[in-house]
């Protein structure tokens, strides 16, 4: 799954993996909320790139790439994990 990629360096670095697994929540997870401020911007710089990653942040995109994961499929948790997740496409639990 694309997005935004933000690392928490306390979380990865300091070995609290605990608190936040990498890939999960805050911790370098993929936030469509949040994403949609980003496409924004970057559809003000580049309209391809923004259109491409709109299309990449979408419940279909989700859907075509984690079939059994039911929920993204027509709706979604607040947050996915992403590809750096051992849980990938699916959610915080």
């Amino acid at each position: 799954m694309s997005g935004s990629l933000y690392i928490n360096g306390n979380a990865c670095c300091k070995g609290i993996e605990s608190i936040r697994n990498i890939g999960q929540g805050v911790n370098a997870g993929i936030w469509p909320s949040i994403n949609g401020t980003l496409i924004w911007a970057l559809s003000l710089v580049n309209g391809e790139m923004g259109w491409d990653e709109w299309k990449k942040n979408t419940l279909a995109y989700h859907a075509e790439n984690f079939p059994d994961v039911w929920y993204g499929i027509w709706s979604g948790p607040d947050t996915y994990n992403s590809d750096l997740s051992k849980y990938p496409g699916q959610t915080v639990f």
